[in-house]
């Protein structure tokens, strides 16, 4: 079996890569006969890899030109499984990604396309029940580990450590916490708190002597595993919001895979894991949180015990290899649902060979990692800076040297066009990918901002080539109001509300 793991376009490799791309796609590369490849929508092989691999997980990707292509799949009998790891409709606000989702057309395009595939997979059972609906066929695949290292041995006479590491997205759940356990470090001055994240965040700690607290820049999910390692007690506050009940218990697993106690929210996410007073602790208020640190702190053999079972916990149980079996199984039920044939081996070998071959691809045994090439590099930083950016000299430079780099790919000629107003290469993106919806969309807007009807062919041609997708047909009921066409207006509105119903999540 081909699989092909496509994310949204980002420019790291945190956490939601590695747990859910990452080791799920070398697990499942590491079985007899499976070949996986791993890339990002705006790669420029991603149309290539798409249309060949046997499935397609698409890990929370946005975007209208996937319809089509998702269709046509489903009739060559090669499924698509999309994945929801967030409840992305409320995202907090410093989270980059809150404002594209902020946009009520942009969660209906991730509804719109989870309810257009084969299959749902989620992280976490919350999220299961958010949006299962939206797919007869789905399962919940939690995050686990690569491996464990070996058992840490601790010495009673060091300094007892408390920490707590994440993205800034967390801010203000660390700042739910961050008196109290202030207030609870100056009562021990002999007690440890080291930080890895955010300046923002490390500053809620700023009370604090400072050689009490110390303060690790974020880094790679290696370094990261490395901070937690150093750390006897972890923290894992979580405000009471849809966002956070939705998460996984991933901060549990690391916490205990190193032997470090956790001591987390009474929320969702720990209530299946966390066995209170045994592998962990839960707290409801920040008062119960240092309550529970204070007796830790006080207690050496307690901390001893603790951090045992916490290891054993998770060390031969929630390993990304015994899993993989499970969700390869799933896979190839989905595939023999949509009349899926098994290739021939070495039909699968020379795809694997010919996609090693690219530049940038990283290759692990039967996974393919394809990483960015100048060309990727240059449009992820585009689409970074976004239609706004002030910086309009900058995001121009970005999209001519990836239109010269690849003059045959329609998205740097797509963004020229769209958001720099560049006329002709609109045209140029919309004859390069004749199949687009978002190329017709855009020059649809090109035609439709002077009341042109050509607008209105370009928002047909869209919804020919998507016809569950409501933009077009909100488009052009937009253009037939202006037109003062309101028969027509009203009919294309209508047909949009009756595509929009039963998007909205529960």
């Amino acid at each position: 079996m081909r699989i092909a793991i496509v994310d949204p376009p980002h420019g790291t490799r945190g956490g939601d890569w590695y747990y859910r791309a990452y080791l799920p796609g070398k697990a499942l590369a590491a079985l007899d006969g499976v070949h996986v490849v791993y890339l990002q929508n705006h790669h420029r092989r991603r149309r290539e890899v798409v249309q060949e691999a046997d499935l397609v997980v698409l890990n929370a990707v946005v975007d209208a030109d996937l319809l089509p292509v998702i269709a046509a799949r489903r009739l060559a009998g090669r499924p698509t499984v999309y994945e929801i790891n967030d409840d992305l409709r409320g995202v907090q606000a410093t989270n980059p990604i809150a404002g594209f989702f902020a946009d009520p057309a942009n969660r209906r395009l991730l509804f719109r396309t989870a309810r257009s595939c084969d299959a749902l997979q989620f992280s976490t059972p919350e999220l299961q029940r958010l949006y299962g609906h939206f797919g007869e066929t789905n399962v919940v695949f939690p995050n686990q580990l690569a491996g464990v290292p070996p058992p840490r041995s601790r010495r009673p006479s060091d300094p007892v450590v408390i920490g707590w590491g994440g993205s800034n997205g967390h801010l203000e759940d660390v700042r739910e916490v961050a008196p109290a356990l202030v207030r609870f470090l100056r009562d021990r001055p002999a007690v440890r708190l080291r930080v890895m994240g955010a300046r923002e965040i490390a500053d809620l700690f700023d009370g604090l002597p400072r050689g009490q607290v110390a303060h690790v820049r974020p880094g790679t999910i290696q370094a990261y595993h490395a901070f937690v390692d150093t750390l006897d007690i972890g923290i894992g506050p979580l405000r009471d919001e849809a966002f956070n009940r939705s998460r996984s218990d991933v901060k549990f697993l690391e916490y205990a895979s190193h032997g470090v106690i956790p001591v987390m929210r009474r929320l969702a996410p720990y209530l299946d894991s966390v066995q209170h007073g045994h592998n962990g602790y839960l707290y409801e208020t920040p008062d119960e949180l240092v309550g529970w640190l204070a007796r830790l702190v006080d207690d050496p053999e307690l901390r001893e015990q603790r951090s045992r079972e916490a290891y054993a916990s998770v060390a031969h149980t929630r390993l990304q290899s015994r899993f993989a079996d499970t969700r390869l199984a799933f896979y190839q039920d989905i595939a023999r649902r949509v009349g899926g044939v098994a290739r021939p081996p070495d039909e699968e070998e020379a795809f694997a060979a010919r996609v090693r071959s690219w530049d940038g691809a990283e290759v692990e045994g039967r996974l393919t990692l394809l990483g960015a090439t100048r060309f990727e590099t240059l449009v992820h930083d585009a689409l970074a800076l976004g239609p706004a950016a002030p910086q309009r000299a900058a995001l121009h430079q970005l999209l001519r040297e990836a239109s010269a780099l690849e003059p045959e790919d329609p998205l740097p000629w797509l963004l020229r066009g769209a958001w720099a107003g560049e006329t002709s290469a609109l045209e140029r993106a919309v004859a390069l990918a004749p199949r687009s919806v978002v190329c017709r969309m855009a020059d649809g807007h090109r035609w439709a901002q002077s009341g042109d009807l050509r607008g209105l062919q370009r928002f047909l041609e869209a919804a020919e080539l998507a016809p569950t997708y409501e933009a077009p047909y909100l488009a052009a009921a937009a253009l037939m109001e202006r037109l003062g066409m309101q028969a027509e207006a009203y009919e294309f509105l209508g047909h949009a509300n009756r595509l929009v119903q039963g998007l909205h999540a529960l």
